[in-house]
């Protein structure tokens, strides 16, 4: 059932889910960088390849940056 809950009191819930929402994104990200490390150590990346590794991660990251914006628009 529902309760009534005072203004005060569902703000509060609403703060503590949003700040869920803020360090499930940050562990998606931590995630998908570590991911991409691993790969590239998987894949037997040498040095030079290593710059490369760094671009993906950081289009990863930028991308995942894009969909928190377009998330926060709707």
């Amino acid at each position: 059932m529902c309760e009534n809950k005072s203004y005060e009191e569902l703000k509060a819930d609403m703060e503590a889910i949003q700040q869920q929402m803020v360090d499930a994104k940050k562990a998606e990200r931590t995630n998908a960088l570590k991911e991409v490390k691993r790969l590239c150590k998987d894949s037997g990346f040498t040095a030079g390849m290593h710059n490369l590794c760094k671009l993906k991660a950081v289009i990863i990251e930028s991308f995942l940056s894009a969909s928190d914006k377009k998330e926060s628009c709707v």
